[in-house]
């Protein structure tokens, strides 16, 4: 029974691999015109934000840092934005590249005895427009093992906001 099992799995591995071969055929007829579409547009905003060393906040939990955070407030950040919009930030990293958030960067110390890991994030925090509040983006920076030896150096971020 083992051995007819064997053959009949050996037999289909080696006839799914055979179907594949042969010539393309030819390219079927155009199909039907579609009915057109709305017309649209996107609203977009595009802004840059410099986190300076000092302005980093530490949330701390038994005397220890345990992550970092800044706050972007920003009034274009309403409720119709955070129902039917987009909000997206990238972080520039040390090569100048835009890297979309989340992110993780992954790091060792010169004599490559430590490794560690930085992962940044972000929420976006709808405004109470009843209290005249304006909304904000929160951008976070953990690292593994809380390897924070210092606070975070300078980082630069991009937010686009993209709303119909």
């Amino acid at each position: 029974m083992k051995k007819l099992f064997l053959f009949l799995a050996i037999a289909l591995v080696g006839l799914s691999f055979e179907s594949c071969q042969g010539p393309e055929g030819p390219q079927g007829p155009r199909g039907a015109k579609g009915e057109p579409g709305e017309s649209g547009s996107v609203n977009m905003k595009v802004y840059s934000y410099r986190v300076k060393h000092a302005d980093w906040r530490a949330e701390a939990s038994n005397g220890e840092v345990t992550w970092y955070y800044y706050d972007i407030e920003d009034e274009d950040l309403n409720v119709y934005l955070n129902t039917q919009g987009v909000v997206m930030v990238y972080h520039y990293t040390e090569d100048f590249v835009q890297a979309p958030l989340p992110e993780v960067r992954y790091y060792k110390n010169d004599a490559g005895t430590e490794f560690w890991e930085e992962e940044y994030d972000f929420d976006v925090y709808e405004p109470d427009e009843a209290n005249n509040e304006i909304g904000s983006i929160r951008i976070y920076l953990r690292a593994n093992d809380f390897h924070f030896e210092q606070s975070p150096v300078d980082q630069v971020f991009r937010v686009v906001l993209m709303w119909p």
